[in-house]
């Protein structure tokens, strides 16, 4: 008998009012990888940081996201754009080129 693959999501990066009123982003909050994300039941309900959390290890329960359209990547001081943290996910997302 063949086992069913996992479904995939295309999770969001949405963060909590606590990190808004700080303006604290996803993809730059550790803290949230070991104290939050999959280990804090409100978290867990809400599924703030979505895609950050799975990308280091610290997704929700039954999540596998998936290679969405990355976020436009981000002008550091030297002019230079950063990499994406989401390349190393190489999930396809259905209907994502």
């Amino acid at each position: 008998r063949r086992r069913q693959p996992r479904a995939l999501t295309e999770c969001s990066d949405e963060p909590n009012a606590y990190m808004v009123g700080k303006d604290l982003v996803c993809d730059e909050y550790p803290y949230a990888y070991t104290k939050l994300c999959k280990h804090n039941a409100n978290w867990a309900k809400q599924k703030f940081c979505q895609r950050s959390c799975f990308e280091n290890g610290a997704g929700y329960n039954g999540d596998v996201c998936c290679a969405a359209a990355p976020p436009a990547p981000r002008p550091n001081p030297s002019g230079s754009s950063m990499s994406s943290r989401f390349s190393s996910s190489n999930l396809k997302c259905a209907g994502a080129d």
